[in-house]
Formats: C-alpha cells, sequence, structure tokens
C-alpha cells in the first residue's frame, strides 16, 4: 500500500491512496479510468489515446481538469504526479485549481533583457575566473560591446541585432589597427599585428578582419564621423601592415599587453585606477604621449561608441 492522503476540507478528492500506478503499467493498460489515488487518473480511450485528469468533489459536483497527454513524449507519470500535488494543496488551501490555472495562463510573463540575464551570468561565474582581469574584460564586452542589445528582451535578440554587434566589434577592431598603423607610419615603421589567442572562431574572426585590411578593401567604420582624426586611407593603411600572429597566454609580449588591456578597461570607468594612472600619467597611452596638437589627428578613436548611452547617463537623464 502507498502513502494516504486525506481530502481537503470543504472537498474530496477521488481516492486517498497515492501512487498507486507503476511507470512501466502507463503504457501496457487497456481502456478505462485507472487511479493513482488522490484525484490523479490515467484515461485510456478505446483507440489508445491516452490523458491524465485530476478528479475532486466541491459541493457534491464532481470537477474534472486535464493534466496532458499521456502518450509517449508528453507528460510522464511523475509530471502528473506533480501537478496533481499541486492541484490538492490549492484545494487544501479553500481554492479552485481549474481557476488558478486559468488566472495564471492569462498573467503575462515578463521576458527578461539581454543585460539582466547578462549581468547574472557575470555574477554567477566571477568566483570560477582566475583574477580580476578576467571579470573586468567580460563586464566591458558585454556591457559596452553588446549594449545595442541590453535593452531588449531576450525573445527579441535577432541575428540582425547579433551581427549589428559583431559589426561594432569588427569597427573596434580596425580602429584599434588603424591609429596603431598611423603612429607606426609617423615614427617610419611598419606594423605586425600580435593577438592573444581564444577560440577558433575568435581567430578566424580577427584573421578574416585583418585580411581586409591588408587587402585595402576599406574600413569598417563611418568615414565623416572619423574625418576629424584624419584617417590613414585603406591602401596607405595596407602598406604599413605586415602580418597577423596568434600568441598564447604563456607570452610574455600578451602578458604586458594584458597589464594594458586591463589597466585601459578598468580605467574607463575608474579612471584613477593605480595601474592605468600610472600608465597615463607615464605617458606610456598614446592619448597620454601625444601633443594637444597631434591628439586629435593622432589619438585613440572613440567614435564607434558615440551612438552608445552609458548606463550612467542613463541613470541621470
Amino acid at each position: 500500500m502507498g502513502p494516504k492522503v486525506e481530502p481537503a476540507q470543504g472537498s474530496e478528492t477521488m481516492g486517498r491512496t497515492l501512487h498507486r500506478l507503476k511507470a512501466k503499467q502507463v503504457e501496457a493498460l487497456g481502456p478505462g479510468r485507472h487511479a493513482d489515488g488522490g484525484g490523479l487518473y490515467l484515461v485510456r480511450d478505446k483507440e489508445g489515446r491516452s490523458r491524465w485528469v485530476f478528479m475532486w468533489n466541491r459541493g457534491g459536483v464532481r470537477r474534472e481538469m486535464g493534466l496532458g497527454s499521456a502518450a509517449p513524449g508528453g507528460v510522464s507519470l511523475a509530471k502528473a504526479r506533480a501537478k496533481a500535488d499541486q492541484a490538492r494543496n490549492i484545494l487544501e488551501d479553500g481554492g479552485d485549481p481549474i481557476e488558478v490555472r486559468n488566472s495564471e495562463a492569462a498573467a503575462p510573463v515578463r521576458i527578461p533583457t539581454f543585460g539582466e540575464l547578462a549581468d547574472e551570468y557575470v555574477e554567477a561565474q566571477s568566483p570560477q575566473w582566475r583574477n580580476e582581469k578576467h571579470r573586468a574584460q567580460w563586464a566591458m564586452t558585454l556591457s559596452v560591446y553588446a549594449q545595442p542589445l541590453r535593452s531588449l528582451p531576450v525573445d527579441q535578440v535577432t541575428t540582425t541585432a547579433v551581427m549589428a554587434v559583431l559589426n561594432l566589434c569588427r569597427t573596434a577592431f580596425d580602429i584599434l589597427i588603424e591609429r596603431a598603423g598611423k603612429n607606426a607610419s609617423a615614427h617610419g615603421r611598419r606594423l605586425r599585428v600580435k593577438y592573444e589567442g581564444s577560440n577558433v572562431d575568435a581567430d578566424h574572426a580577427l584573421r578574416a578582419y585583418f585580411a581586409v585590411l591588408k587587402a585595402a578593401k576599406g574600413l569598417q567604420f563611418d568615414a565623416g564621423r572619423a574625418a576629424k582624426y584624419s584617417p590613414m586611407n585603406p591602401v596607405e593603411l595596407a602598406g604599413v601592415l605586415i602580418d597577423i600572429e596568434r600568441k598564447d597566454k604563456r607570452s610574455k609580449l600578451m602578458q604586458i599587453a594584458d597589464s594594458y588591456v586591463y589597466a585601459i578597461a578598468r580605467g574607463g570607468y575608474e579612471s584613477e585606477f593605480p595601474l592605468h594612472a600610472n600608465l597615463r600619467d607615464s605617458g606610456r597611452l598614446i592619448d597620454a604621449s601625444l601633443s594637444d596638437e597631434l591628439r586629435p589627428s593622432m589619438g585613440i578613436k572613440y567614435s564607434c561608441f558615440d551612438h552608445l548611452v552609458p548606463e550612467t547617463a542613463k541613470a541621470e537623464v
């Protein structure tokens, strides 16, 4: 015998012994109504169609609520029992399971935004990341690069929207290479690009971006907005570029670059972060090393982010 359940006050569930059925029995039982106990029944017709129902009596009137198909791939015995448990709890509280289900179905479901889930992801994953640098890089990527997606409900994040963000990443890459190329050219040098390998897809994307620049096929940023920075034209830039090379985390060069990247990323929201302030004050960042006359044309161009509104600015509006 299985456990027993008493009918709720003011109601009576059809049958008090719970869990009479076995999972293997469900597919083998013939036509009819088969009690699992506590008001839960498997109903099978002569054609073999099966469904779960929950039955109860209130005020002498029998009520019945469907719980879903019992066919293979439908509602399992365990899930049907869980639904029956919920219905019994509602009855015990004096409610009506059908009315509760209808009201829940009618209630609008709030879809979380990409930004909310992105922030939750960073918060959940932070303990697993090896150091603060990784957290800063993830936070920067999901808050700045992915900002156009942040306000979108996740069911509205389309391929087009994602591609727009990827194009923004390419824009940032092109800006970086163009600025570095221009400074190299100004000192009579050429540019060899080295990057820290991440994964096959990211490596392929970076090499593809570089190949476009090396072939003088254009720069992925708005020429009108970039005019004040006097960017190199595609042919000039292509003549400065040598090649692109993948490095791993063991590379001393990448470790030094990581320190710069982390300092710049952290300095974006904490201007007096010690490492950033030290690099800035010692003239080791391009903008900080240029004279006032050269900064407009030789400094870093941030205009690919001009159309983005910082979260802090939004809060102040």
